[in-house]
Order: C-alpha cells, then structure tokens, then sequence
C-alpha cells in the first residue's frame, strides 16, 4: 500500500513538472511567434513603405509570374484596381498580351520576351539579375501605344519556402531620351568646333565635370587629350604677362562672381628659347556664381587668331603705306600745276619770242629751247598715262621678236646726241655683247626702261662716264647702265622705285619714271634693281628670263675656270668652249673677283694657286653664295683628300689630268 501511493505521487509530481514545461515552452513559443508576428509586421509596413514611397514599378512574382503584390497601379494613379489573379504582363500591359487577347506567356510571341527569359533563369539558378535596358512596347488602360526604354532588375527572395522575385521597374525614356540629346549636341559641338577650328570647354569647379574638344587643346598648345582641369588651373603655354590674367580670373571664379574675360593672349609654340608663339583669342564666362555649393560651372572659347593678327599688321603696313602713297600723291598733284606750267611756260614765250627773231642764231636757239620744253612736257604727259594704265591694270605689251643688239646701238646713239646737243661733259661708254642676241620682247617699253635709266644717269652725272650694256647671267639677260654721278644717299635708297620719290629736289623730273619702270620687267617675268654709293656713282639694272630668248643663240651657261698653269686652261677651252662661255682666273683672288663682277653658272676650282690658293677662294665666295656649283681640280687622288675638299665648300671634285668625258659629266650634273 505504502509502495502504490508513493509512486502515486511520484507520477503526480512528474505530470505536474511535465504541465510547467510545457507551460514554459508554450509561454516561449507564444511570445517568439509575437516577436515573428512584429517582425513580419515590421517588415510588411517597411515593404509597404517602398512600395509606396519608391520611383519605380515594383512587382512581387512567383515562379509562374504571377504577381501578388505591386506599386504600379499607384505609381499610374490608378490605385483601386488590384493586381489579383493577373500575371506580370497583364499589369504593365505588354503588347503581346493585348494584341493577342491572350495572358502572360501564353502567346507566341511570349517565347521571344526579354523580360521573362530574365526572370525564369533567374528562378532556375535562385539568384537575382543586375540592371538591364531593354525596349518595353506597353499599352496602358488608355489604349495607347507607348514605347519605353526601361531599366529593369530582379533580386531572389524565399518567402515561406516559396520562390519568388522582386522586381523593379525604371522607365528612363526621358533619362534617355536626354542622354542621346546630351550626346548628340556634343557630336554637334566637336563638329563644329573640329570644322570651325573654335575650341570648347567646360569645367565644373564644385564637381570637377568637364567637357572639352580636341581643337581647345590644341589651340593653347596642349595635346589633343588634354584634360580641361588641368588647363584651367595651369595654363602653361600662355606668355607670363597674358597667362596672370586668366589665372586671375579663375582664383577670382573659384571665390564669387567674375566678369567674362575676353583676350588676344600668345600661346609658346616651339622651344621657349625660341620665343615663338601664336596668337589665340580666348573668351572665359562663369555661368552664374552657386549659393547653394550645387555648381559653378565655367565655359571657355579659343580660336587661332594668328593670320587675322598677321592681317591685320600687313593691314596697318598697307595702310601707312596708302596714307603715305595718298600723301605723296597728293604733294605730286599739287607740284604737276609748276612741272606743267614750267614748259608751258617756255613754249608760250619762246614762241612769241621766235616769231620776232631776226638772226639765224636766234631762232635756233629758241627752236632748241622749244623742243627741250616739249619733249619735257611729253615725257610728264606719257608717264602720267603710263600710271593711271598701271593702276587700272591696263598696261598693254605688244610681244615681237627684238634684235638686242640694234636696240642697244639705238639707244646709245639717241643719248650720245642727245648729251652731246646739252654740252655735257660726261662720256657715254657702250659695251655691246659680241654674240648675237634675239628676244621676244616688248621693244618700246624695254626702250622705256632703258630710257628712263640713261636719263637719270645724264641728269645726275656732271662729269665722268655713263656705260651701258648688256650680257648673259644664270637666269637671262643682264641689262645695265652704270654712271660715276653723285649716287643716291643711302636713307633714300630704300624708296627708289616707290611712285613720287624724288631724290634730288633740285633736279627736273616727276618721280613716276624708275616705278613704272620696276612694273614693265615684273610683267615681262623679270627682275630689276641698283647698286648706288654716294658720291660715286650709280648701277641701274634688269634681267629678261631666259624664256625671253629666241632660239639658243649665245652659250647662256658661264663658267669661271681659277686655273694657273695656261696648258691646263687652254685643255678646259679646247672641251668647253662651244657649248660654254668661259671665264679666265689666274690666281684665286681673281677667282673671287670674276666671281662678283660676272656671276658665273660653275666653277672649275684648281686648289694649288698663287696669291689665293682653291680653299680660301671657294671660302670667300661661299659668304656670297651657297648654291653656285664649285669643282675643285685636284692631283690628290686619296679618301682623306676627297673628304676634306668637300668639307670646305666644293660640290663635287675631279682628278686630275682631266679626262673630256669626266668633266663634261660633272658639268651635266649640275647645269
């Protein structure tokens, strides 16, 4: 009896103990499931929160993608309708569901679907996808199409033991649509930029964003790829007076308000040393000083200016010259009324004076005067016609074949009587050249030339000698007329040829005749020009191109042989001298003087010669000249001596004895 009731109680406690720990475990388990509750609770609200506050489509699908739970209808303002039952293309209104009166993935045209074959390998590998863009075609609850450029991504949630997909829906069309404008003006910018050769740029200095084209870059000097904050905070290429002015304006940028600053600023191009540069125009605006630290943004323009600068110093050159030429024009205009007056004058009252003289001696001597005067005044009358034919572009030429040498005996006479009639005391020295000379040529206005240059010798030559002449040179015919006359003072030398220079105010003449000279050899394609020292004399000069020449009449190439010994030039002459004009130093320092009195087309150079030897000739004449072809003549036959003969100055050299073949080859080569 004692044993039953004690493991009566036994039991009693051990039920009672049982009873409290499940009390205890349900106690637990009530209160972990109130936590689950809150929690899910907590979660749901937050979930809510998203769904509501997010700016974007948000859909909960399941494996079938079905949707349980999303924003779209509150995010499209259609709030009460719900999303039971319907699939995801059945929400956002996929043209395939509504063109084919279908459901989600029921029409064929759902196997080719971008969005579910996301989804449903996202489901199979139970992860989420990342951002993608893709072209959604929607037709809303309005009916109307609607393309959208959407950015859609998924993230694997496991709800229950269930599969399911969160997925979000951005529709960044405008995004988009504002990135392609965005892009396309700035294809449109560095086309025109890369066209127009105007550089662009664009710094942020709160954020450092920037926009900058090729062509800005390399407008300051900078390569193609330059970064825009490195060159707004440096640059480097600006001249130090110009760059402090930028750098200037971007501190002042960089704390508050600025002005725009626009300036012609130099960009160093080339070794520093060399102090070359370019000019560009550079126009810097800040777009409006931030309050609220959200932007300030900086835009910059360059252009190469350096032509437009260049133009506009020939421009101001040009224009001096205009203001002196108007100027001289204008003294001209107002001298023409005494060089007129002044044989006018002489007519008139010779004239009358003639047709009461009696004596034979009389009336030549007023004849002499008449015919003075009215040669004068022709003169005046014909170069006056001859400049306004120039301005106008009208100044005609009538091409013939000339004979040089009957010109040059005309003129030579014309003017030895002529100075012979003035009782002048100078000599007229005529150099004809020996060879005959045929040109096609313009024969008065060549006359003119020569014409105008013999009476301004005569006018300015006392006493002494006046030469005229003419011979071959390298690139033509060489005209001149040399005087010993009182030469032309070295400050007006430099405006000879300009319209209206007088040299001498004492001395009769308009100032028009060496001008309209220079223009008549310009338009037969040749060159003019003087060497005059004052006090000594004077040489006017032209030369007619070859082209001018009829047939080959004279050998028009010269060459100048230096050589000593007489058998050695008399073997140069025996080869040369029916296709060449050959000229005869006998020592170097005749070389040198031949040289410049005759400007030869080559030179045969012997090295060993008295007074001058080959290297100290061919040293002088190479301060003159770099191009005209030296052969040195040479008994050394070694490397050494090869070597060092054409590294003082020689084009090539032969060896000697000189063999007819060789030699006429070198002279091929270089004429």
């Amino acid at each position: 009896m004692a044993v039953v009731l004690a493991v009566t109680v036994l039991l009693f406690f051990l039920v009672v103990l049982v009873f409290l720990r499940e009390a205890k475990e349900k106690a637990g388990l009530q209160a972990q499931l109130q936590t689950t509750i809150k929690e899910k609770y907590r979660l749901s609200r937050t979930f809510d929160a998203v769904f509501h506050s997010i700016h974007a489509y948000v859909l909960l699908v399941d494996r079938d993608m079905q949707v349980y739970q999303t924003n779209y209808y509150e995010r499209i303002g259609r709030a009460s309708e719900t999303s039971a039952g319907k699939k995801l293309g059945e929400v956002i209104g996929c043209v395939n569901c509504v063109e084919h009166g279908g459901f989600c993935g029921s029409t064929p045209a759902c196997k080719n679907c971008a969005v579910r074959r996301l989804v449903t390998q996202s489901f199979l590998q139970r992860k989420g996808f990342p951002d993608q863009e893709i072209d959604l075609v929607l037709v809303p609850h309005d009916g109307k199409y609607q393309l959208i450029h959407a950015l859609i991504a998924g993230s694997y949630v496991d709800v229950d033991g269930m599969d399911n997909m969160v997925i979000t829906v951005h529709d960044i069309t405008e995004l988009t649509h504002s990135r392609f404008q965005a892009e396309k003006m700035q294809r449109v910018v560095s086309f025109i930029s890369s066209v127009s050769k105007v550089g662009f740029a664009a710094l942020d200095l709160m954020t450092d964003d920037e926009i900058i084209t090729p062509e800005y870059c390399v407008n300051l000097g900078e390569s193609a790829s330059a970064k825009a904050i490195q060159i707004f905070h440096s640059f480097r290429y600006l001249y130090p007076d110009d760059r402090e002015q930028v750098i200037d304006f971007m501190q002042r940028a960089e704390k508050g308000r600025v002005e725009p600053l626009l300036s012609d600023v130099r960009v160093q191009t080339g070794d520093a040393a060399a102090g070359t540069f370019k000019w560009v125009r550079l126009f810097m605006i800040q777009r409006e000083f931030p309050t609220n630290n959200a932007s300030n943004e900086i835009y910059s323009l360059t252009i190469d200016v350096s032509s437009t600068k260049q133009l506009e110093q020939e421009l101001i050159v040009e224009r001096e010259k205009a203001m002196a030429a108007d100027k001289a024009k204008s003294l001209f205009l107002a001298n023409m009324s005494h060089e007129i007056r002044t044989p006018l004058n002489a007519i008139t009252g010779f004239s009358e004076l003639l047709s009461s003289a009696k004596s034979p001696e009389e009336i030549a001597l007023y004849q002499q005067v008449l015919k003075t005067n009215v040669n004068m005044l022709m003169q005046l009358v014909n170069d006056i016609l001859d400049m306004s034919k120039i301005e106008a572009g009208t100044l005609d030429f009538n091409y013939t074949d000339v004979d040089v040498r009957t010109l040059m005996d005309d003129m030579s006479a014309v003017f030895r009587l002529r100075m012979s009639e003035e009782g002048s005391a100078a000599q007229l020295i005529y150099e004809p050249m020996e060879e005959p000379c045929t040109l096609h040529i313009d024969r008065t206005r060549v006359g003119q030339v020569i014409s105008n240059f013999l009476s301004n010798a005569v006018k300015f030559t006392d006493q002494g000698s006046i030469t005229i002449g003419y011979k071959p040179c390298a690139d033509g015919i060489y005209f001149y007329v040399s005087d010993t006359g009182s030469g032309i003072p070295k400050d007006k030398q430099e405006n000879v040829f300009q319209r209206f220079a007088r040299i001498q105010t004492g001395k009769q003449g308009n100032g028009l005749g060496l001008s309209i000279s220079k223009t008549i050899i310009e338009k037969m394609g040749g060159r003019i020009g003087f060497e005059s020292e004052q006090g000594k004399g004077s040489t006017f000069w032209f030369v007619l191109p070859k082209s001018t020449i009829v047939g080959v009449p004279i050998a028009m190439s010269t060459i100048l042989v230096a050589e000593d010994m007489e058998d050695n030039y008399h073997l140069c002459e025996v080869i040369l001298e029916k296709k060449f004009r050959l000229l005869w130093a006998h020592d170097g320092a005749e070389a040198v003087k031949l040289f410049y009195e005759q400007h030869p087309d080559l030179i045969l150079m012997d090295l060993k010669m008295p007074v001058m030897d080959g290297y100290a000739a061919t040293n002088a004449i190479r301060k003159e000249s770099a191009t005209v072809p030296i052969i040195a003549l040479t008994a050394f036959a070694f490397a050494e001596d090869k070597q060092r003969v054409l590294g003082s100055g020689f084009t090539d050299y032969l060896t000697k004895p000189i063999r007819t073949k060789e030699l006429l080859n070198v002279i091929n080569k270089y004429l």
